[in-house]
């Protein structure tokens, strides 16, 4: 709706915004709503020995809960750095 010109303001979840923008959208974050930062895990199973770090984790297959969602973004970044 705000790409089509719809809506003038949305409030929503950075991650689809910034994920938006990543792939060449014109929106723009204009503020924040909620200050207070998502806190994000890397977990594995708890009897899974062959990892016990994130250095493990290079050339792994990474479950996300949905394309484009936060795990997604997150998953991104960190395959990133």
């Amino acid at each position: 709706a705000l790409k089509n010109k719809e809506q003038a303001v949305v409030v929503a979840l950075t991650e689809g915004l910034v994920a938006d923008i990543a792939k060449g959208s014109n929106l723009k974050l204009l503020g924040t709503y909620v200050e207070t930062p998502l806190c994000w895990a890397i977990s594995t199973g708890a009897k899974n020995g062959k990892v016990s770090s994130v250095d493990d984790l290079k050339g792994a297959t990474w479950g996300v809960s949905r394309y484009g969602s936060g795990s997604h973004l997150m998953a991104s970044v960190l395959a990133s750095q």
